[in-house]
């Protein structure tokens, strides 16, 4: 089972991995580089549904990431979404071998939305989905900072 507009918020995301390919990395949640910001699939999903990041560090590698995970903020959200914090979309070892081969191999956003799909299609009864139909889309409005 899930809600309506997690389905419509996953769906949006895999469309906006299309639009913003070099926005995509399944490493960190949220990641500033010099080459703009990339998102996994939950940061992208938090940002459809109107949460940002808040807090900021650099890793061991010197990228700068960004997270909301004090006072379990990110645990909340997660469950709001009729989502849990371990469900394998959201931690690419967990992948389906094929889908994490073909990420791993260099087809990234293909490999991205058709685990949203698959994930999708395991978890929303015939309902969820007839619900999802009727709600609008969210608009993505996320500046990943690429420069010119």
């Amino acid at each position: 089972m899930l809600p309506a507009k997690t389905i419509v918020g996953l769906r949006a995301v895999s469309e906006a991995l299309g639009i913003n390919p070099s926005g995509f990395d399944m490493d960190s949640w949220v990641a500033r580089t010099p080459c703009g910001t990339t998102l996994c699939i939950w940061g992208h999903f938090e940002i459809f549904m109107g949460r940002m990041p808040d807090g900021c560090w650099l890793t061991a590698a010197g990228r700068e990431v960004c997270a909301t995970f004090g006072g379990n903020v990110v645990t909340e959200n997660i469950e709001a979404a009729g989502l849990d914090y371990t469900d394998w979309l959201f931690w690419l070892p967990k992948w389906p071998d094929e889908l994490f081969n073909q990420y791993m191999f260099g087809e990234r956003v293909r490999a991205g939305q058709l685990a949203i799909e698959r994930f999708i299609a395991q978890r929303a009864t015939p309902e969820d989905l007839a619900a999802a139909a009727e709600l609008e889309k969210p608009t993505f409005a996320f500046d990943y900072g690429v420069p010119a």
